[in-house]
C-alpha cells in the first residue's frame, strides 16, 4: 500500500492509480473505504469503468448486491463481453439468491469461452457464487493448469472466503507456492 500510496503523491490526478487505492482498501476487507475512495475517483469521472468494477466489488461484499449490479451493467455498457464483468454480475446474482440469472451468466461465459479466451478463474467465481463449490475447485484446477494470473488474488479474494475452510483450498494455495 505503500508504494500506492507514494505512486498517488506523485501524480494526484491519475484515475488509475486513485482506483488502485480503493482496490488495496477492497483487498484487505476495508469496504467503507474502499467505496469512499472509488466513488472520489468517480466523481472526478463517472466513465472510469474500473473503478465502476472494483466499487461494484466492493458494494456486494459489504452488502448492497442491487448497487454492485449497477456499477457491473455500466461497465458491461462500455466493455461488452468482459468476462471479468460477467463473472462478477455471476457471483453477485448467486450470493443474491437469484440462482436462474446467475446460471444465465454462467451460460453467457460458456458461450463467450467459444468465441474467445474465458479464464477459469472467473469459471469458478460464478460457481462460488452460487454455492457450487465441486464445481468452483474443478474450475480453480484448470485456472492453475492454465497459469491464470488471477490467481495472484486468490490468498486475498473475499469472494472465495467460502472455500477457505476447504482443505482442496490450502493444497491449491501450497502448490501455488505461495510466500507464507
Amino acid at each position: 500500500m505503500d508504494e500506492v500510496l507514494a505512486a498517488q503523491r506523485l501524480d494526484p490526478l491519475s484515475l488509475a492509480i486513485a482506483t488502485d487505492v480503493g482496490f488495496h482498501h477492497y483487498y484487505n476487507n476495508r469496504y467503507d473505504q474502499a467505496i469512499a475512495q472509488l466513488r472520489g475517483v468517480l466523481e472526478k469521472d463517472n466513465g472510469f469503468v474500473l473503478a465502476h468494477l472494483w466499487l461494484g466489488r466492493a458494494l456486494q461484499e459489504a452488502g448492497s448486491s442491487n448497487d454492485a449490479l449497477a456499477h457491473y451493467a455500466f461497465v458491461e455498457g462500455k466493455a461488452r463481453a468482459w468476462p471479468v464483468a460477467i463473472a462478477a454480475r455471476a457471483f453477485t446474482l448467486g450470493r443474491a439468491g437469484r440462482e436462474r440469472d446467475a446460471t444465465a451468466a454462467i451460460d453467457e461465459l460458456d458461450m463467450l469461452a467459444r468465441s474467445r479466451f474465458v479464464t477459469a478463474y472467473g469459471m469458478a467465481l460464478a460457481n462460488v457464487g452460487l454455492g457450487r463449490v465441486d464445481d468452483a475447485f474443478q474450475w480453480l484446477e484448470r485456472a492453475f493448469d492454465e497459469r491464470s494470473h488471477w490467481l495472484v488474488w486468490l490468498r486475498l479474494d473475499p469472494r472465495f472466503d467460502s472455500l477457505r475452510r476447504d482443505p482442496r483450498f490450502a493444497a491449491l494455495l501450497e502448490r501455488m507456492r505461495y510466500p507464507k
